[in-house]
């Protein structure tokens, strides 16, 4: 989602650093199509906000988006907020947690 305010537009991200059940760090392998941010790049589960969506709704509906997995609100913990440029578009901020 790209919000737009008096100064400048920005992305506004969440993203989550999610372990299984034996402690092993999970992550994605981005799809390489045309037009997507870092096709092929290895991430973390993640995406977009949504609409008026929290940074925690957005990483619930996207965990399960992309893993068929719904994990609840309770069992995240906040680790990380980045307020700054955004290094894929120099017109906008990038918002992440």
């Amino acid at each position: 989602m790209v919000k737009k305010n008096s100064i400048c537009a920005r992305r506004e991200i969440a993203a989550a650093i999610v372990f299984d059940v034996r402690g092993r760090l999970l992550l994605r392998q981005r799809d390489n199509i045309p037009g997507i941010l870092r096709p092929g790049m290895v991430s973390l589960f993640g995406g977009h906000r949504e609409g008026d969506e929290s940074c925690l709704e957005c990483v619930v509906r996207e965990l399960y988006e992309e893993l068929s997995l719904w994990i609840p609100p309770e069992r995240f913990e906040h680790v990380w907020s980045y307020e700054g440029p955004d290094s894929d578009d120099t017109n906008l901020t990038l918002r992440l947690e």
